[in-house]
């Protein structure tokens, strides 16, 4: 059974992932946009798993054979430089990428984009899974191979360029051998960095990496930026729409950390103003530095979609996420890694202060928070079960604080009186609970994730 959720839909290479399920989900895709947009184009992506590159072919000339017009990268890209060649043609229904993102390279994927470049329509992707039940019953057409990085490139660096450097920021930059390499290296060389690279040639096994822009994963780009004294260390998950920094210190610094000073870049350097849309997992510093900054703050449930859903106002600033995923909607209405890590580095070529200097005086201004989090994986019926019991608790007192909001917007999170809170949500796609906590202290943001897990396994 093929269905897709927030990242698509993914399975194992070479088992449900082939080139028969793939014909199917085109199949689907050339029927619905078929029909809803005869002679419409398409735009076809890949990442750099196994077999990435055929699939993608295999799906194009699937839906090329409903009529439409199929555009197909020449190489493999980044999931944000596919949007954004959607969003910029005017003849575009949507686009597809085949990608799994942070998913061990085991693992195959598929999603699609709006006519935006944005996620696309939760009633689309309802009505392309409706669909999926045969194969192709007329032969492939043909499709276009065309460059999509290249004007992505030329429009970012046009954009991020407008303010020459005062410096040239020297960066070690880590796609961890996903598709991001190329398109970052590009971009952060042309607005004017000194760029090192590890780990760019895209691998279908990613060199035995995780394509993941956190700890461990992060090491080497930690080592290589002490070694060489750099500014800086960008780090890009396996699609690019999430980002990892390191410091000139050589640590990985928080991405709330990070969202901040990139928030201040575009209100003070570049005059941008609007709304802070923020999940309800984001830190709470990420709202200090929106409203002292002038920023009214949105905050809605965890998933981007519901991040993206707030960009139809065309008053929002900037979108952000927990886990290091930043969206730009006056750019592209999807998060785009490689275009924030152009941003932190535009705002470092300034001056000659350091990331370390930065991230002091943003302490100074807005506090210090400290972050923790864990996972619990349990069976489906135990996830039910707390998915049911969390609407109705409404703690007077919890951990010896009297709580100032609770909210059951997206499971249960309670905040106290010194901005310190503790979230519980159930994974919507895998028999997951997670319990994330931010606190004043490391200690307190430690107690409350490990006191909140004993409460749940006592359920």
């Amino acid at each position: 059974m093929i269905r897709f959720d927030s990242h698509g839909w993914r399975a194992p290479l070479g088992e449900d992932f082939n080139e028969e399920s793939v014909s199917r989900i085109g199949e689907a895709i050339g029927t619905t946009w078929g029909a809803a947009r005869p002679g419409g184009t398409v735009y076809v992506g890949y990442d750099a798993r196994r077999d990435a590159e055929r699939l993608a072919g295999v799906v194009a000339g699937v839906i090329a054979s409903h009529g439409l017009r199929v555009h197909v990268s020449l190489e493999p890209l980044p999931t944000p430089v596919l949007g954004w060649n959607v969003s910029q043609d005017g003849s575009s229904i949507g686009g597809v990428m085949l990608t799994a993102s942070e998913a061990p390279s085991a693992y195959g994927g598929i999603c699609l984009r709006g006519p935006d470049g944005g996620p696309a329509p939760e009633d689309l992707t309802l009505e392309v899974e409706r669909s999926i039940n045969a194969l192709p019953s007329r032969p492939a057409a043909p499709f276009e191979r065309v460059d999509l990085l290249g004007p992505y490139v030329r429009d970012a660096v046009g954009h991020l360029a407008a303010r020459p450097l005062a410096r040239a920021p020297r960066v070690v930059l880590d796609p961890l051998h996903g598709a991001t390499g190329r398109a970052a290296r590009l971009v952060l060389e042309g607005i004017g960095c000194e760029v090192t690279s590890l780990h760019e040639e895209p691998r279908p096994d990613f060199g035995g990496l995780r394509p993941s822009p956190r700890l461990p994963w992060v090491e080497g780009c930690e080592a290589e930026v002490l070694r060489r004294h750099a500014d800086l260390g960008v780090v890009l998950d396996g699609d690019g729409d999430r980002l990892g920094i390191i410091g000139d210190a050589g640590d990985w610094v928080l991405p709330h950390l990070v969202e901040c000073l990139v928030m201040e870049y575009l209100v003070r350097q570049c005059g941008r103003s609007g709304v802070v849309v923020v999940n309800q997992a984001c830190s709470a510093l990420v709202g200090r530095q929106a409203r002292r900054l002038g920023c009214a703050v949105r905050t809605v449930p965890v998933g981007f979609r519901r991040i993206y859903e707030e960009f139809s106002g065309g008053d929002v600033l900037l979108g952000v996420e927990h886990l290091g995923g930043m969206a730009f909607p006056w750019h592209l209405k999807e998060r785009d890694a490689v275009y924030g890590a152009g941003l932190l580095c535009a705002l470092l070529g300034t001056s000659e202060d350091s990331l370390s200097l930065r991230l002091s005086r943003l302490t100074e201004k807005v506090g210090r928070m400290y972050f923790s989090r864990r996972d619990l994986r349990t069976d489906v019926d135990r996830c039910e079960t707390l998915r049911n019991l969390l609407p109705g608790v409404n703690p007077r007192e919890l951990y010896g604080e009297e709580p100032t909001w609770v909210s059951h917007a997206e499971g249960l999170k309670v905040e106290f009186e010194d901005g310190s809170w503790v979230m519980v949500r159930t994974s919507r796609t895998e028999p997951v609970v997670r319990v994330w906590a931010e606190a004043t202290s490391e200690s307190k943001a430690a107690s409350l994730v490990s006191s909140t897990t004993a409460g749940i396994a006592r359920l």
